[in-house]
């Protein structure tokens, strides 16, 4: 179970995702309007962040959470994970 001190940190973070029309900003209990929108110009209906760094919050280096990030990009390319 995270500690009261990681979920503080996971509510203070600014999550900054990538869409076609350039980075929107995301913070836990907020609306985003864009990222809301978004999905339905896919012909999808919700939207997800997966993140590859820093899994079950524990640190990895830069080059790691680099190498990961690239690896899920791979799978996501290839239709792996097309529905969760």
């Amino acid at each position: 179970m995270p500690t009261l001190e990681l979920l503080r940190a996971w509510l203070a973070t600014t999550y900054r995702v990538q869409l076609p029309d350039g980075p929107v900003d995301l913070r836990i209990g907020q609306v985003s309007v864009a990222l809301d929108e978004f999905p339905g110009r896919l012909g999808a209906e919700c939207w997800a962040v997966i993140p590859a760094a820093n899994p079950r919050s524990q640190m990895l280096s830069d080059a790691e959470n680099q190498r990961r990030q690239e690896e899920l990009g791979r799978i996501l390319r290839q239709g792996i994970l097309r529905e969760i």
